[in-house]
């Protein structure tokens, strides 16, 4: 870590911050271990902050907030869309292994098995059924980036962009032909999904250096 910011961080912890952001500090940018005194300490306060108390309280009994994405029609509260409420929890410096991530987990693997329905409409979710996979799966890797039915998914578009890339651009010939080689089935109006930034979350650390490269300067190109 450069001097510059351990220094910045260490006169940002002089100050009386608030418990969220001490301990993100301490964890996030000195990665302290979970064992250390004050570690122990911030994290409890985390714990007892309102902040985590509401999210758990927002929580319903299957581990969802309510619908999933909020993209599609706005929610002034964002403790009533799933996705939104994930993105709360990591914020506020919950891990995989609390209370409320476990369930939220257990409910992401029951949609990807059947078990579980999905919340929004279909017909609005980019990429149909594929799309919700992809969607969800990128939800999972955001709380465990080791998490095993998130990482099946991810590698199946791996290679479907591995292959799309391969020249060192996008060839939609090549998208079209992986993708039902790998998904089992057309890619009829599934080409754009393969450019949200769900693809970017769930290929966080998996794509190939040269193919991440590629499928950013695409999107990126693409967007202005």
């Amino acid at each position: 870590m450069p001097d510059q910011i351990e220094n910045l961080t260490y006169r940002l912890l002089d100050e009386p911050i608030e418990s969220i952001p001490r301990y993100r500090l301490l964890r996030d940018v000195l990665q302290w271990p979970a064992d250390h005194l004050d570690m122990v300490i911030a994290r409890d306060m985390v714990l007892q902050s309102r902040f985590v108390e509401e999210l758990a309280e927002a929580q319903h009994e299957d581990g969802s907030f309510g619908r999933f994405m909020y993209e599609q029609v706005p929610v002034r509260n964002p403790l009533k869309s799933t996705e939104a409420a994930i993105c709360r929890a990591l914020s506020l410096g919950l891990d995989k292994d609390h209370p409320v991530l476990v369930k939220t987990i257990s409910y992401l693997e029951g949609i990807l098995s059947g078990a579980n329905p999905w919340s929004n409409n279909l017909d609005l979710t980019p990429g149909g059924k594929v799309g919700v996979r992809l969607i969800v799966s990128a939800c999972l890797r955001l709380i465990d980036r080791q998490n095993e039915p998130a990482l099946q998914e991810a590698y199946k578009w791996r290679d479907i962009l591995t292959a799309a890339f391969a020249g060192g651009t996008f060839h939609e010939a090549e998208y079209l032909r992986a993708f039902e080689d790998i998904m089992g089935r057309p890619a009829v109006g599934k080409t754009q999904i393969a450019f949200s930034r769900y693809v970017l979350m769930l290929l966080f650390g998996i794509l190939f250096f040269q193919t991440e490269n590629d499928l950013v300067r695409h999107i990126i190109n693409n967007n202005r």
